[in-house]
C-alpha cells in the first residue's frame, strides 16, 4: 500500500495527529500505516491489521501472554484483536478497537444503561447493574463502554436529584461533594450550572 505520493506505507508507532483517511484523532504511540516522508498515515479503522497469514482479526478477551505486535505483556481479560486460527493477537496499543456499531449479526447497537448485570460480548467481562453499554436486544448481545471505545459520551444524562436547595447530586459529578448547609443560594446556582456543564462537555 502507498501514500498519495507513491511511498510505501509501513505499520509503525506514530505521533499524535489526525488520520488522513477518516479524520479520527490518533494518539501518540498508536500504530498506523505510516509514510514518514510525507507525514501521512491511516489509522487502524481505515486500514485494519491482519495476522501474517492474512486472516481478519476479531475483538476478544486475552489470556496471559505477549502481544505479537509490540511484544508487551498482555494480561488475562485485556481486550485484544485476535486471530484464533493462528493464535496471534495484538494489544489495544497496537490495534485500538474501532468503535463497534453493530452486533455480530449486523443489527445496529443502541445505547443503554443496564438494569441488571450482563456479560460483554467483546471482552466477556460483566457489565454491572447501571453500567453503560451498547445493546442489541434482538440478539441479547451487549458491549461494555470500554469495548465500544466512545471518545466522548453521545448521550449525557441530564438527570439531577435535588436533596435540598443547596445540595445537588449529579451522576457525573467527579467530586461528589455537597455544598454544605452554609452555602448561599448563589453558590447553589453556580454548582448546578457547573454540574450541567460537566454533563454536556465532559470537562469540569
Amino acid at each position: 500500500m502507498q501514500c498519495p505520493a507513491g511511498h510505501r506505507l509501513d505499520r509503525e508507532a506514530v505521533r499524535a495527529g489526525v488520520c488522513d483517511g477518516c479524520g479520527r484523532a490518533v494518539s501518540d504511540g498508536e500504530r498506523a500505516m505510516n509514510c514518514t516522508s510525507c507525514n501521512w498515515y491511516l489509522c487502524t479503522t481505515c486500514r485494519p491489521p491482519q495476522c501474517p497469514s492474512g486472516h481478519k482479526l476479531r475483538l476478544t478477551s486475552a489470556s496471559d501472554g505477549t502481544c505479537d505486535g509490540c511484544k508487551r505483556r498482555v494480561w488475562k481479560g485485556d481486550p485484544v484483536m485476535d486471530c484464533p486460527q493462528c493464535d496471534w493477537w495484538l494489544c489495544a496499543v497496537c490495534h485500538p478497537p474501532a468503535r463497534i456499531t453493530e452486533c455480530p449479526v449486523g443489527h445496529a447497537l443502541q445505547p443503554s444503561s443496564s438494569q441488571m448485570s450482563r456479560r460483554c460480548g467483546g471482552c466477556e467481562q460483566m457489565i454491572p447493574r447501571g453500567g453503560r453499554s451498547m445493546d442489541c436486544l434482538r440478539c441479547a448481545w451487549y458491549l461494555c463502554d470500554s469495548c465500544h471505545k466512545q471518545e466522548k459520551p453521545e448521550y449525557p444524562s441530564l438527570l439531577f436529584s435535588t436533596v435540598n436547595p443547596f445540595i445537588t447530586v449529579s451522576p457525573h459529578d467527579p467530586k461528589g461533594q455537597p455544598l454544605g448547609q452554609e452555602a448561599s443560594a448563589d453558590d447553589g446556582v453556580r454548582w448546578l450550572s457547573k454540574s450541567l456543564q460537566f454533563c454536556l462537555t465532559g470537562y469540569w
